[in-house]
């Protein structure tokens, strides 16, 4: 290896820039699939979601209320009608309340000197069973309802940060706060539950639900139903059904269905990502390939040498593959140090890995990309020297010493 010092050490930059490279791909996919793989906290399946809509005044469908009648009672016979049904287990209706929806109603909550954001969702009880929405300090779902029908709030429980210190969300659990910062609105937050994301591909932001006010009209509803009967629950929700007075549910649909139209620019991205990562392993490999085959045609008359003083095909591979790895552990060292120094000037402290937000990049993420690469490259460097290898092991020393 000193006698080959000079290609030794351009062999050592081509592997630090192809770890650097790899490692910020690596980097960018493990966010990727660390959002994707975090607990939801809650389920949607056989659910649907759907707007509530009124008809307009000016419509011909237009129904006049006398004094008992206005919207909300439409609302709650619609509510009735469709709890009615023997097809459906829950309904709830609130506001924001839809997953797979990008809607963010900003709202803060301040205990002392410390204010929680999140996104509002208001809701009644039944939109915390139809979710079934996880409880992170010990209450069931049913235990949850009743906290948002004495009128409490429940928030979500992803850290933030407040200056330079990290702050943990159940600091504001059975405390009371002021709502929007206003010190004249004081509520009560009464649990710390798993908060509606609005996708898969989105950390966990904050979350607060909030009661929906008995004279506040909801759009939105979901509403879930009797696992395994989706065809039986469509087929009956016929315009009748889907109708009380002048209120109506518009878009119904099952949560699966509005999460592919909602996952579908991501599902793009994280495609483009693959046969990107993919055509550039393909070129790794091929460098890699050609590099240690020009090595290692250099290195036949060296081999041929060993091999008539007693060296066995495994000594030889042994000693080749030993020496590509001590120069993978060269760069490696060179590597990491470079990769800490973006990480820690924050160049790539904000992975755009979607569309409608960044993921911050996180400690265990970062190793577990270093170690990716590094594993990765080895087994690019065994594949890359093995072919070329056995070739200059199979020729003849005595023809190779007399062509020397």
């Amino acid at each position: 290896m000193r006698n080959e010092w000079r290609g030794n050490i351009w062999m050592i930059i081509e592997l630090t820039i192809v770890s650097i490279i790899l490692w910020f791909l690596f980097t960018t996919i493990c966010t990727i699939v660390n959002v994707r793989m975090q607990h939801a906290g809650y389920d949607v399946n056989d659910l649907y979601g759907a707007e509530i809509k009124v008809v307009d005044e000016d419509s011909p469908y237009y129904r006049h209320y006398d004094s008992l009648h206005s919207p909300l009672t439409d609302r709650d016979l619609l509510m009735a009608k469709l709890n009615d049904n023997p097809y459906v287990e829950t309904v709830g209706a609130g506001s924001n309340i839809l997953t797979y929806s990008y809607n963010m109603y900003g709202m803060y909550l301040c205990h002392d000197t410390v204010c929680y954001q999140g996104n509002l969702r208001s809701v009644t009880p039944d939109v915390i069973m139809a979710y079934k929405i996880e409880s992170q300090d010990g209450k069931t779902s049913s235990q949850l309802a009743d906290i948002i029908s004495k009128g409490e709030l429940i928030i979500s429980r992803p850290d933030f940060m407040l200056g330079n210190r990290y702050y943990d969300s159940s600091l504001f659990k059975d405390k009371d706060v002021y709502w929007g910062g206003d010190s004249a609105i004081v509520r009560h937050v009464g649990a710390v539950a798993y908060g509606l994301r609005r996708s898969d591909y989105e950390p966990q932001w904050g979350v607060i639900y909030a009661p929906l006010p008995d004279e506040a009209m909801p759009d939105q509803m979901v509403i879930r139903i009797v696992h395994g009967k989706d065809r039986e629950f469509v087929e009956s929700m016929t315009t009748a059904e889907k109708r009380a007075g002048n209120v109506y549910l518009s878009n119904l649909q099952s949560m699966e269905s509005r999460r592919e139209i909602a996952h579908s620019q991501y599902n793009t991205l994280i495609r483009d990502y693959l046969v990107c990562a993919f055509f550039l392993m393909i070129m790794i490999f091929l460098g890699f390939l050609g590099t240690f085959w020009f090595r290692t045609q250099q290195r036949v008359d060296e081999i041929a040498i060993r091999k008539v003083n007693g060296a066995t095909r495994r000594d030889i591979m042994r000693r080749l593959v030993s020496e590509s790895l001590m120069l993978l552990a060269v760069s490696t060292l060179i590597a990491i140090p470079v990769e800490l120094l973006a990480v820690h000037y924050g160049l790539l402290d904000d992975l755009n890995v979607t569309y409608y937000h960044v993921v911050t990049l996180t400690t265990p993420e970062i190793y577990q990309s270093m170690a990716m690469t590094v594993g990765f490259l080895a087994l690019l460097i065994l594949a890359g020297i093995w072919f070329p290898a056995s070739k200059a092991m199979n020729v003849c020393p005595a023809q190779v010493l007399k062509d020397q």
